[in-house]
């Protein structure tokens, strides 16, 4: 018993020590900059491209409960495949945003999907 409790107490310390750097390593994401400057390109203006990052961010703090409550009703599997799903159809809408003429529109609701998928 004492053995089993002591391997408890290492990989509890050993995750306690990979957390952090499993949310830094995860909030880095090096192609924000060049994601920045492309939605300018398209929209027009910084203010819009840094909106649609802000649309993925508060899509996903809403959806967080939602998509938990969801993991633990149909699986933790089925979530995961969903989530990728709304990946590529977030891509699919922010490809669209560079060859339509209501880009923006694409652009937020891409942002929206990327959230829904993030969370």
């Amino acid at each position: 018993m004492f053995r089993l409790w002591s391997y408890k107490n290492k990989r509890l310390r050993r995750n306690l020590y990979l957390l952090p750097a499993n949310e830094f390593f995860a909030g880095l994401c090096f192609y924000y900059p060049v994601a920045v400057l492309a939605f300018e390109a398209v929209t027009g203006s910084y203010a819009t491209a840094m909106a649609a990052f802000a649309i993925v961010n508060i899509v996903q703090a809403a959806l967080e409960v939602p998509t938990g409550v969801l993991s633990d009703k149909v699986g933790r599997r089925h979530t995961l495949i969903l989530g990728s799903l709304c990946e590529l159809i977030g891509t699919v809408l922010l490809t669209c945003a560079f060859f339509s003429a209501h880009s923006t529109l694409f652009l937020f609701a891409g942002g929206a999907i990327f959230g829904a998928s993030y969370a």
